[in-house]
């Protein structure tokens, strides 16, 4: 394989870690189980185990599935987490002028 190719499935894969850990946050955030999610999107509960943990590359239908049972958008699930996201930005220029 070329290192392009590697280049590219080392991107796939942190994408679809990123969005593995999009599920479990907002599963989290919503209050759910595993079990529960699991029951309201009709994925296995074992395969949601799988994608929370990394060892399943979910296509990105399912993972849209989830988003909507999630009540979120897909992207949310890609999105940094709270920790990661800057907050407002002041700066005071009235000094500078």
């Amino acid at each position: 394989m070329s290192s392009e190719g590697m280049g590219q499935q080392q991107g796939k894969r942190s994408a679809v870690a990123e969005a593995a850990r999009g599920v479990a946050r907002w599963r989290n955030r919503r209050g759910l189980t595993v079990e529960q999610l699991a029951q309201r999107s009709g994925i296995p509960t074992i395969v949601l185990f799988a994608i929370e943990g990394g060892q399943h590359d979910p296509a990105i239908d399912l993972l849209d599935g989830l988003a909507s049972v999630l009540k979120v958008r897909l992207i949310d699930l890609f999105d940094a987490g709270e920790d990661q996201i800057m907050g407002p930005v002041s700066v005071d220029i009235a000094d500078d002028l």
